[in-house]
């Protein structure tokens, strides 16, 4: 089955299809339980001389007893064993994979990821989807949608959602604006000329008055000369 580096597995459903074809899309699906788990393949993307595919679903518990589950991320569905092991195709493939849709996840999110044998362990490739007419999460049908460009063992994880993009709020200028520019101090006036200033007009109206009574002092003197 490809999955002998987990160990013991228990085997759920397996089925076989034929090489799907080149001209059109094609969709192959399980039956019963899991009649949701599905692939669709595009046209020309399946490779030549290579056998149709096979779909096998198996106990999660080989997953969760092979992952050491954290506290952060859960395993939550059975696994889908895609094969042949190892096949890559001309363009991605969407596959459908079934989740416990009876079980509280918070707030994790519910996300496909491809299970890798390391060699001397495995590890976990989220897969992305990229959204049509189908949605990535199916809680009526219990499955989320995932698209990869090749065949291994896949199952759904509940991860903790990405974090949240923190609003920047910017830092109010607390600089003053720059005020006027200064102009160049003008000279003081002299006191001599405030003083001038304000006498000048009683001086002149002084003189004015003195000039006047002298005037008719002269005129009544000659009044008084030429008198009989």
């Amino acid at each position: 089955t490809g999955l002998e580096f987990l160990g013991a597995v228990t085997v759920l459903q397996i089925a076989s299809f034929p090489v799907p074809s080149t001209s059109q899309d094609t969709t192959y699906s399980l039956s019963g339980d899991y009649a949701a788990v599905s692939i669709t393949i595009p046209a020309g993307a399946w490779p030549a001389n290579t056998p149709g595919p096979t779909l096998t679903v198996f106990d999660q518990s080989a997953l969760t007893t092979r992952r050491r589950q954290s506290t952060t991320s859960i395993v939550a569905g059975a696994g889908v064993n895609f094969e042949p092991e190892g096949v890559s195709f001309n363009s991605p493939v969407s596959i459908s994979l079934p989740f416990d849709t009876t079980a509280d996840y918070g707030d994790r999110v519910l996300v496909v990821h491809k299970l890798v044998n390391t060699g001397n362990g495995s590890s976990w490739e989220q897969r992305p989807y990229t959204e049509s007419a189908d949605p990535a999460i199916d809680t009526t049908a219990g499955v989320v949608r995932a698209d990869t460009p090749s065949f291994s063992a896949y199952a759904v994880l509940a991860v903790p959602p990405p974090p949240a993009a923190t609003a920047t709020t910017p830092v109010p200028d607390t600089t003053p604006p720059p005020g006027p520019s200064a102009s160049p101090e003008e000279p003081g006036v002299p006191p001599w000329v405030l003083v001038l200033a304000i006498l000048a007009p009683v001086l002149g109206l002084g003189g004015w008055a003195y000039g006047f009574n002298e005037y008719h002092k002269r005129k009544e003197a000659k009044e008084r000369h030429h008198s009989p």
